[in-house]
């Protein structure tokens, strides 16, 4: 997806005076996908934190979490940038910083007694220690992908292939895609920040991206799309379907915590693969059924 999100961000990171190489940050965040999510809760292509994200004035709620938007999350990550650059004045501490937080970047100057990245890596966690070394590979790797062989895959759609209209009423996405042919797959990628497959009626105009070829049908037809209706729960997330997955058992694994990473209960766990008790094996797989639309990435 870089030839449709690195455009994004170049445009800020030059807006914002960036060095444009940030860009491969989110790659080393995201892997450049808007619905990755964090164990810690850090979620978006850039990965915030609810109170980063509150910090810098990104909108979260039932229906809308704007880190999941490419603009709005982008922008407000080369101001996070740009803030970090102007605490330390050096662009390793504040990669490190992006990551552990200026706080432990500050303690960590503190007790060695240093002022560069690598003097007080050993202080730093496992983590943050990894996460410059990862970003200088990132960049090296990617300006070099020809070389070592690596294409890109190809886009379902690239971004000066789309446009943007401001709707003012509900919409559900299921309804998009009929009225409009248009896949949900396609509506999903184009507006991440909308949690359950519907744009709710709020007080301002919220954009909608779409196919530019698109843009004509959909203002012929708005009045056959928006909806006047409270949130149905049987049209959000539209696709309520479900996919078989295999989960190999690691060692600390059990019943509650599987479920609450794959977003099931215990009992439907034992369900799926006819278990008697609790008791998992390390090293056996199980069968977890999953939503079929869920994009969600999460992180270690």
């Amino acid at each position: 997806y870089a030839s449709y999100y690195f455009p994004i961000f170049e445009t800020y990171l030059d807006k914002y005076h960036l060095p444009l190489e940030l860009k491969y940050l989110s790659v080393v965040e995201s892997g450049l996908n808007p619905f990755a999510r964090s164990k810690s809760g850090a979620v978006g292509l850039w990965q915030f934190l609810l109170p980063t994200a509150q910090l810098l004035n990104l909108k979260i709620n039932s229906f809308i979490d704007e880190r999941q938007d490419p603009i709005k999350s982008t922008e407000a990550a080369c101001s996070y940038l740009e803030y970090l650059y102007n605490m330390f004045n050096d662009w390793q501490l504040a990669i490190a910083a992006y990551n552990g937080g200026p706080t432990i970047v500050k303690n960590a100057m503190i007790r060695s007694g240093k002022n560069s990245f690598w003097e007080i890596r050993p202080y730093l966690s496992q983590e943050t220690q990894n996460y410059v070394p990862a970003f200088i590979a990132m960049v090296y790797l990617m300006n070099f992908a020809k070389e070592y062989q690596l294409q890109p895959s190809e886009n379902m759609i690239y971004y000066h292939q789309i446009d943007t209209v401001l709707v003012n009423k509900p919409i559900y996405f299921q309804k998009l895609s009929q009225i409009l042919n248009i896949s949900l797959e396609t509506i999903r990628f184009l507006n991440p920040v909308y949690k359950q497959d519907y744009i709710p009626k709020m007080p301002t105009n919220l954009p909608l991206v779409l196919p530019s070829d698109k843009i004509s049908a959909f203002i012929e037809h708005k009045n056959d799309i928006y909806s006047n209706d409270f949130p149905d729960p049987n049209y959000l997330n539209a696709s309520n379907t479900k996919k078989a997955i295999s989960y190999i058992v690691k060692k600390g694994d059990y019943l509650t915590k599987l479920a609450i990473d794959f977003r099931c209960s215990p009992e439907d766990i034992k369900k799926w693969n006819n278990l008697k008790t609790n008791d998992l094996t390390t090293g056996s797989t199980l069968v977890i059924w999953t939503p079929a639309n869920d994009n969600t990435l999460i992180i270690e």
